[in-house]
């Protein structure tokens, strides 16, 4: 019987060793249990991160790229394996990227904003006055916008031409000198003894339009594979826009067109102008041809565009 309990003695003490160093093993951390090293899966999240923190653009979802990785998740690498690339993100994720673009946005100062236009054209000889609409923009302490109703005047204006009303509607009359002048707003908020007034202004460039560039619009790059073709040619259509010194069109200004074929053997019977449109017809051929629109008013003002015709 005692060879029997020291036996028994011994195996349970066997046992109960066995179980302590499976327990420590279970309870200890990963660098522990397997050594000095790093986990077995620290190098594989690693390089997820850094990829996707290197590569931010690419692995955000479409129609996000360009908004940056949302606030908070931008130490760690970007998006969280798994959300990039989808189309839909989760509703926590989606008020990151709405706040970081908000933020983007320059709040406004408290007190009184003028909005409008900050020149006009002066009209020609005969032609209706030029109005333009002004309105008064509040915002309070806590950056809240409203629109008010203000008290309006014209400073540093003219005896004669120039005017505004209690809407905030500027009426400029033909004749006018050029010059800049101040539309000014005053705003009171509260009444009695608690009245405030606030007061804004908005320097206006009152201005005759000079011809200062050309446009033209229409298409630069023509590949044969995805066009139609009727009775072996191609129809192309082009616009030319005249344009002040402020990048305003000029009504009623003209352009003259002219064709460089280069290497289409092609006339003049190839194109049609009416005015500032111009339609041209190419052949089924690869190569190139610029276009020029020159102001018919002033030849000094002109554009070029440069029409390659290719094959993918």
């Amino acid at each position: 019987m005692q060879i029997k309990v020291k036996k028994i003695g011994v195996v349970l003490l066997t046992l109960v060793f066995m179980l302590s160093i499976t327990a420590l093993a279970t309870a200890a951390p990963p660098e522990h249990a397997r050594g000095n090293g790093p986990p077995a899966h620290a190098n594989s999240v690693q390089n997820t991160f850094t990829y996707q923190h290197s590569n931010n653009e690419k692995s955000l979802p479409p129609g996000l790229q360009g908004k940056g990785i949302p606030p908070g998740l931008q130490d760690k690498g970007g998006l969280p394996p798994g959300l990039h690339g989808r189309d839909v993100l989760p509703p926590g994720i989606q008020m990151r990227f709405v706040d970081a673009v908000q933020e983007d946005e320059e709040e406004r100062a408290f007190g009184l904003h003028v909005e409008g236009s900050e020149y006009i054209i002066i009209p020609g000889d005969g032609e209706e006055p030029a109005e333009e609409i002004y309105t008064a923009v509040f915002v309070d302490e806590e950056g809240d916008e409203n629109t008010v109703e203000a008290s309006w005047e014209v400073e540093n204006g003219q005896d004669e031409g120039i005017s505004i009303d209690e809407e905030g509607v500027l009426e400029v009359e033909s004749g006018v000198d050029p010059a800049t002048i101040t539309v000014k707003a005053t705003y009171t908020r509260g009444e009695d003894e608690e009245a405030e007034d606030f007061t804004a202004s908005l320097d206006v460039d009152l201005y005759y339009q000079e011809i200062a560039s050309v446009e033209i619009e229409g298409q630069k790059y023509v590949d044969l594979l995805a066009e139609e073709f009727e009775g072996g040619y191609i129809t192309l259509e082009y616009t030319a826009t005249v344009r002040d010194q402020k990048g305003e069109a000029i009504a009623g200004e003209e352009v003259d067109w002219e064709i460089d074929w280069e290497n289409f053997d092609l006339d003049g019977d190839a194109y049609t102008a009416n005015g500032n449109e111009l339609t041209v017809e190419i052949p089924n051929e690869t190569g190139e041809f610029t276009i020029t629109a020159t102001s018919a008013t002033d030849d000094t003002v002109y554009n070029n565009l440069t029409v390659t015709v290719y094959e993918a």
